[in-house]
This record gives structure tokens, sequence and C-alpha cells, in this order.
């Protein structure tokens, strides 16, 4: 959930807030710091600037040090071999390759927290960490420069039909979950849906992007009520003026890191594959998204 009613800059006074910033009286758009490189570069100066967030990431950066001394025990086609829990978090934030470990098809470990003699489970590894000290982690290594920071994505929540197969005769709804400067982050928890996109020969899905047009150059307070009548419904719509089309070569799927977990598939597409409706999609919602871009710099920059 967002922090609503907040500034940019009054939220980033929080030092690594985990929280995201509302832009919206319905909490449907939403800014996290770490989606930003300006404000991952920020907070990289006030580590060193600042006394209160210097001590905060100290803090961080010792609880995470903690993890090496956590000693794991994980079974290999040649024996046992130890790890510490620091190794699988580092593994999981870096896309790091953890495949010799892995004795089963599912790319699951055979680990033991307890000795080299077991008890043995059979875990993923993201069933092996705290979540909310693996976002530590990925807090740490952006700021220092272990993982890309991004340039710029909004995180949203709405739903759109997909249609699907050879006559577009079967739909699902996926979710919308971020918009970036070049494109759209869907996400299914559906686990075949990938193989069904793949083998259809187009696909097509249903945007309604009105609110995003009439947005567009309106000052940020403007934007933050014009959203509220949108709460379950932002890009929502069954009117088929409002369809997009997308051959699925242009898709790019990856899964979460807890996928064992929440069964979340990510799907990737850039605006300029989207066909349909005179391409508008491309136009509004790049302009969207470089408009809250230049928005949020001037509130963060902004002299008091």
């Amino acid at each position: 959930m967002g922090m609503p009613n907040k500034s940019i800059k009054d939220y980033l006074s929080t030092p690594l807030n985990k929280k995201q910033c509302s832009l919206s009286v319905s909490d449907n758009i939403n800014f996290h710091w770490a989606d930003y490189s300006v404000t991952c570069d920020l907070y990289r100066e006030l580590v060193n600037k600042d006394e209160k967030v210097h001590l905060l990431h100290n803090h961080l950066v010792s609880n995470l040090e903690k993890l090496k001394t956590v000693p794991v025990w994980v079974k290999t086609m040649d024996g046992v071999s130890t790890l510490s829990l620091f190794d699988i978090y580092d593994s999981l934030a870096t896309k790091g390759k953890m495949s010799r470990f892995y004795v089963n098809q599912a790319g699951k470990l055979v680990i033991s927290f307890y000795g080299p003699q077991g008890p043995f489970e059979v875990l993923a590894p993201s069933e092996c960490i705290n979540h909310e000290r693996y976002t530590e982690l990925i807090f740490n290594y952006l700021l220092q420069g272990k993982i890309p920071t991004r340039d710029f994505r909004i995180r949203c929540a709405g739903k759109v039909l997909c249609y699907y197969d050879l006559c577009f005769d079967k739909a699902t709804n996926i979710d919308v979950v971020q918009v970036t400067s070049d494109g759209i982050l869907f996400s299914t928890d559906d686990k075949e849906l990938r193989n069904k996109l793949s083998t259809s020969k187009e696909i097509k899905i249903l945007m309604n992007l009105e609110i995003f047009h009439k947005v567009l150059r309106k000052s940020f307070d403007e934007l933050r009520n014009a959203f509220g009548d949108y709460e379950y419904n932002l890009f929502f719509t069954r009117d088929a003026k409002h369809a997009y089309h997308l051959q699925p070569k242009y898709l790019h799927f990856y899964q979460a890191f807890d996928h064992d977990v929440s069964g979340l598939t990510y799907i990737y597409a850039h605006f300029h594959h989207f066909k349909g409706n005179n391409d508008v999609l491309q136009n509004i919602l790049k302009e969207f998204t470089a408009q809250l871009r230049d928005q949020i710099k001037e509130d963060i920059f902004k002299v008091a």
C-alpha cells in the first residue's frame, strides 16, 4: 500500500522507505524510490553525507552480514556442500547460478538448516529466505551498484482482458503491475498462460487509457484526484474499441523471484510493439510516464 497525501520530498524524508508513495487518492498509482535512478542516486549520496541515513544503512548492512554466519547444507550429486544463508539471498538478487546445487528438474535445493547429516528438505531458494530481509538486500545492492538501477517506473493496480488462441476465442484477466518509460509489465499466476500465449498467432489486450489521456499536462494535484474514480477499473474495459494487438514473439516472460511461493510470472511488452487504435497506447502512456518522471524530479529538488 502507498502512503497517501505526501509529497515526494516528504516521502523521501523517511530514509530507505519500504513503503510506496501514493500518487492518487485511490492508491492505484504509486511510486517507490527504488524504481527511479535519480532517487537511488540521491540516497546513495545521502548515505555518505547524512548521518541519519548513514547510520540506518550501516544497521541494514550489519543485519545482512549476519546472514553470512548462518550455515546451510545442500546435497549435490557429489555429496553435501556448505553454504551460508547469504549465498542464497545473493543468488536470488543477482540472478546468480546455483544450478550445480539443484538435483531435480524443478530447480529446487535439497537443503538442511541443522547440519551435514540433515534432516534435509526439498525447497526452492525463495522458500529459504525472509522477504523483508531480501528487500533490504535489494536496497543495499542498488545503493552499492551491484544491481542496475531502473530508469523510471510507476507501480499501478489494475486488470486487463487478454484474448488469445487461434481466433481470440479464449480470454483471461491479467494484472498491470508497472508502467515504465518504454513499456508495460503485466503479471499472472496462471502457470500455463505462457504456453497459451506463445502458441497463439496473435494476442489482443483491451485497455482503456482515457483517464491517462485526461491527465496529460495536468498538475500533480490534479492527477491525484483524477484517478479517484478508477479505484478498481484503472485499465479495465470490455469495449473492443480499446483493443491492442501484439505478437507473442515480442513478449518477455520472467518468473518472480518467489515464483515457487507466489506462482507469479511477469510479462513485459514494449509500447511500440502494440498495434491498434492509431497506436495511441505508446503516445499516451509514454507521455504519461515522462510527465510523472519530470513532476517527481521537480518535487524532489523543489526549493522550499
